[in-house]
């Protein structure tokens, strides 16, 4: 039978060996055949999502990282590939749903808090130029959740009176649906706190 999971674990273990060694397109193979001989074998997608990552093919990443949160969605090292993929997409809010969610499965994790300090400076423009929080906010715009919440008329007329009274922040930052859509936007670089 060509399913089998044993020589599926092999050809990971070799997928990892090639990526030390900074083969990465052998990597890849090696990962995929390891899953057709386990298609259930989520190590494979993960560590394949990683070497896609080296190789900037973020499509083929994300779509390996939601394979393996559909086959084991407690895997919390998924969250920070994820993460890095919408990070490098320019899209910080879902960055950061991605690493909050892998770091409520490991709080501790190394991977996860770098990846959460990258998103952190990200969502702060660290480094980032007038131009490039413009193209950010630009693409943000694309997502059809973020153009809902902004044209939601009670979310307008909250971002209206924090405009003109900075005052008001506090007050509507208590109401945690407020505060998650506003912290979706300051994310996503449509909306930017004064420093």
């Amino acid at each position: 039978a060509y399913i089998d999971p044993e020589k599926s674990e092999e050809q990971r273990k070799a997928g990892n060996a090639l990526f030390k060694e900074g083969k990465w397109i052998d990597a890849i193979k090696a990962y995929s055949e390891g899953l057709k001989r386990n298609p259930k074998n989520h190590l494979c997608y993960s560590n394949r999502a990683q070497t896609y990552l080296k190789v900037m093919d973020l499509g083929s990443a994300l779509r390996d990282c939601e394979k393996c949160i559909e086959i084991k969605p407690d895997f919390p090292r998924i969250y920070a590939r994820k993460a890095t993929v919408h990070l490098l997409c320019k899209q910080t809010h879902k960055a950061k749903e991605a690493v909050e969610k892998g770091l409520t499965l490991a709080p501790g994790d190394p991977e996860l808090i770098d990846v959460q300090r990258r998103v952190q400076n990200a969502i702060m423009g660290v480094g980032l130029t007038k131009e490039e929080r413009e193209a950010r906010a630009a693409e943000a715009m694309k997502d059809p959740g973020i153009v809902a919440m902004m044209q939601d008329p009670m979310l307008r007329n909250v971002l209206q009176e924090m405009q003109n009274n900075p005052g008001t922040a506090q007050k509507h930052m208590q109401d945690p649906e407020i505060a998650r859509k506003i912290e979706i936007l300051m994310a996503a670089g449509i909306i930017q706190m004064s420093r």
